[in-house]
């Protein structure tokens, strides 16, 4: 992920909005954007949560991310 692309991932955690983020393997995650962590592997992830919990997302698994909040900085993120 490149410096561009994290700075998107940091206005969605920013403005809270809701995400669809989909990895390498294919899974697909939806729920709010929180903020960028470490795991306890020392990974950057991202933070989100839906309805019942929090979910971290590492950064390098993500290749896709749909913004469902309308908002004036982006739609898509493509990595």
């Amino acid at each position: 992920m490149n410096c561009s692309q994290h700075d998107y991932i940091e206005i969605a955690c920013l403005y809270h909005y809701t995400l669809k983020v989909c990895t390498k393997k294919g899974t697909e995650h939806h729920g709010i954007a929180i903020n960028t962590v470490y795991n306890e592997k020392k990974q950057q992830c991202l933070c989100i949560k839906d309805a019942e919990r929090k979910q971290l997302i590492e950064l390098n698994t993500i290749v896709n991310v749909d913004v469902l909040t309308p908002n004036p900085y982006f739609s898509h993120l493509r990595i």
